[in-house]
């Protein structure tokens, strides 16, 4: 993902955020089916001890994603927590360094994207409820008290944009 990415320190990808749309997620899946079909052609008994450890854990990671994907997360799953929209868009911006007028550019851009994120979210839980996946009421109440609390407020005041406003602070 390019914020996982840009916290790894490659600032390729500064500028975009992971396409969350139905499609999007299929063509992740498929590239992690045929990368793990690139990992079943490699025979463990070929390779040194270290390297036969991350075919061993990399294999699994791969075949659990692949066994996860039954439970289409995406088409159902809310979360009133750091999980949310609106807690990744509030980390974003947390973690999101800004040191030059390039890292700016770069976080707004990404941050104009959050209406593509709502939207796909919106199809993907539309998708769930069609096929009779939804999450606890309780959760999406908590969801909806979250957002319901922060919009509420002055836009000023929330966390999403706290460090850039802060960071102003006293400049000439």
């Amino acid at each position: 993902a390019p914020t996982w990415a840009t916290t790894l320190g490659d600032h390729r990808f500064d500028d975009r955020l992971a396409p969350r749309d139905a499609a999007a997620i299929a063509r992740a899946g498929a590239e992690r089916d045929a990368l793990l079909v690139r990992l079943d052609a490699i025979q463990p008994s070929t390779l040194g001890g270290p390297d036969r450890i991350t075919h061993a854990m990399l294999h699994g990671k791969l075949a659990a994603e692949q066994g996860i994907d039954a439970c289409k997360f995406h088409e159902w799953t809310i979360d009133s927590g750091g999980g949310s929209l609106f807690g990744e868009l509030s980390y974003l911006v947390e973690s999101h360094m800004v040191k030059t007028p390039l890292d700016a550019t770069n976080l707004i851009a990404r941050l104009r994207q959050g209406d593509t994120l709502v939207d796909a979210t919106i199809e993907n839980l539309s998708l769930g409820l069609a096929g009779k996946r939804v999450t606890s009421a309780e959760k999406l109440r908590r969801a909806i008290d979250q957002l319901d609390a922060e919009l509420a407020k002055p836009t000023e005041t929330w966390a999403m944009v706290t460090p850039a406003w802060a960071t102003l602070i006293g400049v000439d």
